[in-house]
């Protein structure tokens, strides 16, 4: 149609534009290449729309499905799957985890099975996606292939990175000597490496295993050596998540002196003043430490300020484990009427939650 009109065959690039009137006529004509002209065309649409995103970005409009369906028929896999592994990277930030899997499976299918490291960072990032829509076979299933391609591969962070998903994988499953043992082989792999994130990761691992033991004593000891990762880190972020475990672990343990010492070191910290969640989790447990000891009237003021917070936030876990508290508050202090008001709010936060 182009040549009949008399125009150069790369018109286009002009920027003169056609369209079809129906996409049955577009189909007939797509057909009627020949194989090589076909692919040919596919790859010079696919690297001149490359060209035109990389210059003008989401002005563009080219979005990454386009760019790896052009370049899967023309035969370039590798550069399909790089494109399809952005999109999927877009989908994880919108929350489209469905979308997300869907988009890494067909990079997958792509990727060549010699091709280790490349299937392994697209299987991290499904394995991800099925955690986040709580699948987990299909996680199990990602995470055995992770150990035999990182078996294969012999790199330390992927076998790092692999057994730290096995061992979060037991403890979320309810497999807590499975995740203890897990994360000690982590463990090795992350000292041998001098990965302190991952070293703080495996003790926090390690410290909600044994807590869910109910071993408290070793669960407390595992949250203040990921506590001391996290300080030669200097990571305030990861100091404060850690000390919170400590506070917890502290007052589960009757050490209210230790526990009321590390929520009022968070609550008083500069550097944490401005991370809310962190500050919720710290009043709650100081009201924690403040009903342990008896003092009713000043644990419910620190107990509404954390649940105000956790309204503020929009953040569920927090916000149950206040009214948990709180339940635990009023039935101490003998306030039966305020006890049995919290029940039903507790019932519509859980229905919530599972919704």
């Amino acid at each position: 149609i182009v040549a009949s009109s008399g125009r150069p065959a790369d018109a286009a690039a002009s920027g003169l534009r056609y369209r079809f009137r129906h996409h049955l006529f577009q189909a007939y004509l797509y057909n009627t290449l020949d194989e090589g002209r076909r692919v040919w065309l596919h790859r010079a649409v696919g690297s001149a729309l490359e060209a035109q995103d990389a210059q003008a970005k989401t002005a563009s409009g080219v979005t990454p499905q386009a760019l790896a369906w052009h370049f899967t028929q023309a035969g370039e896999h590798a550069r399909a799957a790089g494109h399809l592994r952005t999109a999927s990277q877009g989908a994880l930030a919108a929350h489209a985890h469905v979308t997300a899997v869907d988009l890494l499976t067909q990079a997958l299918a792509l990727t060549p099975p010699e091709d280790h490291s490349a299937r392994f960072a697209l299987l991290a990032m499904r394995e991800q996606a099925h955690t986040l829509l709580r699948d987990q076979r299909s996680r199990a299933q990602d995470v055995g292939e992770l150990e035999r391609l990182a078996a294969l591969t012999q790199q330390p962070s992927q076998q790092l990175g692999a057994a730290l998903r096995r061992a979060t994988l037991a403890e979320e499953t309810t497999h807590y000597w499975e995740a203890i043992t897990g994360v000690n082989a982590a463990l090795t792999l992350a000292v041998a490496a001098g990965d302190l994130a991952a070293q703080v990761e495996a003790h926090l691992l390690a410290g909600r295993s044994h807590w869910w033991r109910g071993e408290i004593s070793l669960a407390h000891a595992s949250y203040v050596r990921a506590l001391h990762s996290a300080q030669a880190m200097e990571t305030p972020t990861l100091v404060g998540l850690c000390r919170l475990h400590v506070g917890i672990a502290a007052w589960s343990l009757g050490d209210l002196a230790g526990a009321d010492a590390v929520f009022s070191e968070l609550l008083e910290s500069p550097t944490h003043s401005e991370d809310l969640l962190l500050r919720g989790c710290a009043l709650m447990g100081s009201g924690m430490v403040v009903y342990t000891r008896g003092e009713y009237g000043r644990a419910e003021g620190l107990l509404d300020a954390a649940l105000s917070l956790a309204h503020q936030l929009h953040h569920p876990w927090l916000e149950g484990q206040v009214l948990l508290n709180q339940v635990a508050l009023y039935r101490l202090s003998m306030c039966c009427a305020e006890c049995l008001a919290l029940y039903p709010q507790l019932l519509q936060h859980c229905q919530a939650i599972d919704d």
